[in-house]
This record gives C-alpha cells, structure tokens and sequence, in this order.
C-alpha cells in the first residue's frame, strides 16, 4: 500500500478557512521586507485548496487600511485554485509614507472570511526648497544680488550634510549644509551679479551629489526672477555749453 505525502503550507496562526479554501497572516508576505518611505511594496497572499476538486472563481481582495468606506481598495480579482495545491496572489502599494499600516485581506470561495496583516515601513528625511529670497527686490543687469535659499527637511528622519547648489543667469555657485534634523531648516546665502535685462530662473538643487537618501529625490526647484533693463541716455543734436560770466 503507497502513502502519499501532500507538503502543506504550515500556518502559523489559525487559518481562515471559506470552504476549503485556506489563508491567514501567515500566507501572507511582502517584498521589500525592509519597504522605505516613498518607495512601493509588493504584497503576496497565498490561498491554499484543500479540497479534491478545483476550487473556480476564489475571490480575493487587498485593502490598505481598514476594509470598507474607510480603507482603499488596491486590488479585487478572482483566481482558480486546482485541487490540493496553492497559488500566489499579489497586490502593489506605491508611494509608502512613514509608519505602521494594517493591510486587510478578504477572500470568498463559499463564505466571506477576513484577516489583517501589519507592514512597518521605514521613515526618511526629505530635503526641499522652501524658500527663495532676493535683495534688493529690483536689480539692474550688472549689479550685485544677495539670494537666499531656504532648505527644509520634510521628511520623518534626521538628514545628514549635504550641498545645495544655486544657478542664476549661467553662474552658479555651491554651498554647503550642515545636517537638518526632521521638521528643521538651514539658509544658503550667496552673493551673484546679475545677467542681462529680462527674466531668469533662480534654479537650487538640493543634495547636489547625492548624500541624503531621501523620500522624494524631485530635488530641483526654481523661483523665476526679472532684471531690469539700465536707462539709456543719449542727445540727439550738438550740444551746447554757456558760461556764466560771475
């Protein structure tokens, strides 16, 4: 008489069981394992048949949050089990933000059964330009123009030192920052001549080589700014100079 072994998938929890159709948190897994703020997740489930007979059109959904009106739905499909065996299904998140999140799993073959799963996702600093200031206010092409760039960590974690670099009419210049705590700021100052009359972009880049590795790398911002054109005088006609006498 032969014996057939069946490998299982072990549980390590109670598994949720809609008619013979299995899950629970445990089959439930994610890639990256270490998932950072502002990158995405991958999210697996795994539906397990224990039955002698294919189990068709096993519903499933992925919901990040609660389930229901105060959740999002990221995914709601049907999959066909085969019997005795288990198939993966998956979901993706993008755009993670910082902290603690319940991913709620519901799946239906013969009943409606439900469970949740909790994914840590890892805070980062985040380096922007808050604000760029001038002075004076008005400049002509040739004066010199004191600008000032505000830089902010926006991010939930400490940033280290990095360099900001500040273009204006073709020069640049760079500066570099000391290390900004999360909800902190810091200045970079410079001194510039100003390009020719017309409209120019103050353009600042933050983490110029890269230092910080952030939640949003977008780390170019720009404020446009306008040099006025220098009065041109001329005389038209000969000119003529009269001497008092006293």
């Amino acid at each position: 008489l032969g014996i057939m072994i069946f490998a299982m998938i072990p549980y390590t929890v109670q598994a949720e069981n809609s008619g013979g159709v299995l899950a629970s948190s445990s089959t439930v897994s994610y890639f990256p394992t270490s998932p950072v703020e502002g990158g995405q997740v991958t999210i697996r489930l795994t539906l397990e048949n224990q039955n002698n007979v294919n189990a068709e059109n096993v519903e499933y959904q992925f919901w990040w949050g609660s389930v229901g009106q105060d959740g999002e739905l990221m995914k709601a499909a049907t999959v066909n089990i085969p019997a005795g065996e288990s198939v993966d299904v998956e979901a993706i998140r993008s755009s993670l933000t910082a902290g603690s999140h319940q991913i709620g799993i519901v799946f239906k073959y013969t009943s409606e059964q439900m469970f949740f799963k909790t994914i840590t996702v890892a805070g980062l600093p985040d380096l922007e330009v808050t604000d760029i200031l001038t002075s004076p206010e008005s400049v002509n092409s040739g004066d010199d123009i004191d600008i000032s760039v505000e830089v902010s960590n926006t991010g939930s974690e400490n940033a280290g030192g990095s360099e900001v670099k500040i273009d204006f009419g073709g020069d640049f210049e760079v500066v570099e920052l000391p290390a900004i705590d999360s909800g902190e700021s810091a200045w970079a100052n410079v001194t510039m001549t100003a390009p020719s009359s017309g409209d120019h972009d103050i353009i600042a880049t933050v983490d110029l080589n890269d230092n910080v590795t952030e939640a949003d790398e977008d780390n170019q911002f720009s404020s446009l700014f306008t040099v006025d054109s220098r009065m041109d005088l001329s005389h038209i006609g000969d000119i003529e100079v009269t001497v008092d006498e006293n």
